[in-house]
This record gives C-alpha cells, structure tokens and sequence, in this order.
C-alpha cells in the first residue's frame, strides 16, 4: 500500500527503529507527530512498523495539549487508541491495515468516543477548524498536534457524544484554517471535492460523513441568520449531488426533499 504525502522519504526500517526505542521521556504529541511524518512520507506502508508507532504512543507520557483539550487525555490509554486509529484512518489507503488488524468497524466508536472526550470549551472551538483532506474525509485537528479527530456518519446520530443539529450546521458553515480574501466554508470545500475527483468519486465514507451532516444540519441551516443566498446554494447543489450518489443508504429521497427545499429558500435570500 502505497502512501503520498511529504516528498522526505523515510525507510521503513529507520521508522521501526525509532518507534521501537519509545523512550520514556517522549510525550503524546511528540510520538504522534513523528507517527505521522511516517504515515505521510512516500515509504509504504510497513504492519509491524505501524504498530510499533501504537505501542509508542499508548506507552507516551503525558501531555499538556492533550490535557488542554480531553477530559482524562494525560492517562487515557483507550482515548490514545482511539486517537491513534483516528489517525490512521484518515488517510484514503488505510483500509488494507485496519482490515488486516480487524478494525473497521471501530472507527465510529472511535469518534464519538474523542468527541465524549473533550472539553466543552474544545469542542466548541473545533467546530470551527474542520478540515476536508484531498479525498473529501471530514477531520478535526487538534491544536497543537498532529492528531485529528476523523469524523464518522456515527458522529451525527443520536448516541451520546454525536453533534446536535446546531453543531453539524456550524461545521457546514465552518471555514476552518482557510486563508485569502473569500475563505470558502466547508459546503463550499464539499463542492471543490467533487469536481476534483470526478470522475472517481470522493472516498466512500467522506460520502456517509457529508450525507449524514447535512440531513442532521438542514433544518436549523435554513433558520441560521448568517447563512447567505452562496451558502443555500451551496447546500442544495451538495446535497443534490449526494441524492444521485448510489448508495448512501437509502437517503436519496430525503436528500432531494431537502435540496428543493433549500433552492426555494435560497430565492428569499439577499
């Protein structure tokens, strides 16, 4: 499995050595940033190498941003492997290494489990620096680190820890670390996305993630004060798109309801 990213390449043997001598002085944030120059260098992808990178980041010391950010973050072992695997998941070809170690289906625990975990002043404060990676996957950075929150269709249901209606709409409307004159909201990054990587589509569970926002967000985002005649539009040329998007699980009826919906209103903004 071949990765893309930083053009520094690391071996993998030099990565397995450095994961491996997890010196006991080394903290959270200092494993998972060099965790992450590996998954992002050109080396493939290497088992044994990355869960070295585990175990060096589940037996890091503690952390004061990880502190500052998490209830329990200094000393949560379950919280770090959840980070961990979040991270590791928001790269588009991690699926080959979460299914060979049996962990697909934990990502959505994973992220509602990071989201219980933070502080409400923190949680607060990410809703507006949601990032979309190349692939169009929904993740939250959490500051001062390399680690970041992958967002998952659980994050929007209704389990304890998943985002309210009012929280989805704000990451909608949410222009994250965007720079420039007319920084873009993150319906209007969902847009760039698509056109990107047509035709081969976004990956399949940025898909669910931007299909399960928007029907979570849609109806306190035709109320939200700011949201302007772009932002509506915005919305419906998504949300159409996603209702012709085969499969998402059934969604497509309500996906084009509410994208009628939003072009009529959309005609009663300035």
């Amino acid at each position: 499995m071949q990765v893309h990213g930083c053009t520094a390449l690391w071996s993998a043997s030099q990565a397995s050595g450095r994961a491996e001598t997890a010196a006991n002085g080394s903290n959270a944030v200092d494993t998972f940033e060099a965790f992450a120059r590996y998954l992002d260098s050109t080396a493939p992808w290497d088992r044994k190498v990355i869960d070295a990178h585990r175990q060096r980041c589940l037996a890091s010391g503690g952390s004061e941003v990880l502190d500052a950010c998490f209830v329990g973050g200094r000393d949560d072992k379950a919280l770090l492997q959840a980070l961990f695997r979040l991270r590791v998941a928001s790269h588009p070809n991690a699926v080959d290494y979460l299914a060979a170690t049996g962990e697909c289906g934990t990502i959505g625990d994973d992220a509602l489990l990071a989201l219980r975990a933070l502080r409400a002043e923190s949680r607060a404060a990410l809703l507006h620096k949601i990032e979309l990676t190349p692939h169009g996957l929904m993740v939250l950075p959490v500051p001062g680190s390399a680690a970041r929150i992958l967002l998952h269709p659980e994050c929007l249901s209704e389990k304890d820890g998943a985002f309210t209606a009012e929280e989805a709409c704000t990451l909608l409307l949410s222009k994250g670390h965007a720079v420039g004159p007319e920084p873009e909201t993150c319906l209007k990054r969902m847009l760039c996305v698509r056109l990107a990587k047509q035709p081969r589509r976004p990956d399949p569970l940025a898909l669910r993630t931007w299909c399960s926002t928007l029907l979570k967000a849609h109806e306190p985002f035709f109320e939200r004060a700011e949201v302007t005649r772009q932002d509506m539009q915005d919305f419906e040329l998504v949300m159409r798109w996603l209702a012709d998007v085969d499969p998402l699980e059934g969604s497509g009826a309500s996906c084009r309801q509410i994208a009628a919906r939003a072009l009529a209103r959309s005609t009663d903004l300035n």
